[in-house]
């Protein structure tokens, strides 16, 4: 489904097959190898093309990070966890 990010890039690392992107309008073959940077606020989406599956690595920053920061000493503080998510725009919900 398109979306977009409100306050995270996003770096896509094709690692097999090929993924048909749309990136604000414009089609984008991603095949093995290749790299495709998606800007905060621009709407993408995709599909795969190929005839078995297609894989990538997606990279979303800069929240990501920040993120991992807070995971990276144990059991990270569900306060500074939900306010660092607030600020990326992912948003908290009840387990």
């Amino acid at each position: 489904m398109p979306h977009y990010h409100e306050s995270w890039d996003e770096t896509i690392y094709g690692l097999s097959g090929v993924s048909a992107r749309r990136i604000d309008g414009k089609d984008i073959d991603l095949a093995p190898g290749e790299t495709v940077f998606i800007k905060h606020g621009i709407a993408h989406g995709f599909t795969n093309r190929s005839n078995g599956p297609a894989t990538c690595l997606c990279v979303l920053s800069p929240g990501a990070q920040e993120m991992a920061a807070l995971m990276a000493g144990g059991a990270p503080d569900p306060a500074r966890m939900k306010e660092t998510m607030l600020r990326y725009g992912l948003v908290p919900v009840a387990p």
